[in-house]
């Protein structure tokens, strides 16, 4: 899988993971590398699936592989997904859910669609 496919997929996995399950390193436990990358989601770390953690962890590893765009992309995502209330966040997981019941000709349709026009473009 390419960088930006695991970009990608780890970013909009946080949609589905975020539960009430404590499960996981905790917060504490991360070194400080981690911490940094994934600031924008430390208030709500601990409420995270173990599997949601597992993947941030795995993002933060390949953060210093991935290009300066790429990482301010994951910035920018942690950041607006932390930026989200806890009603948006739950709709946002909703639609993750509808978007993953699809097969991949109606998923790629509709991800086409919310990327636009440049996307698109070769």
């Amino acid at each position: 899988m390419k960088t930006s496919g695991l970009l990608a997929a780890v970013m909009l996995s946080i949609a589905v993971t975020a539960t009430a399950q404590p499960a996981g390193p905790n917060w504490g436990e991360l070194n400080a590398h981690q911490q940094a990358i994934l600031a924008p989601v430390s208030a709500e770390w601990n409420r995270f699936a173990p599997e949601h953690k597992q993947k941030l962890l795995a993002l933060a590893t390949a953060y210093d592989c991935l290009s300066p765009l790429q990482q301010r992309r994951v910035d920018a995502r942690l950041k607006a997904w932390a930026d989200l209330s806890e009603e948006q966040q739950a709709l946002a997981r909703l639609h993750w859910q509808a978007l993953q019941a699809m097969n991949p000709a109606q998923r790629a349709e509709v991800l086409a669609k919310l990327q636009g026009p440049a996307a698109t473009a070769p």
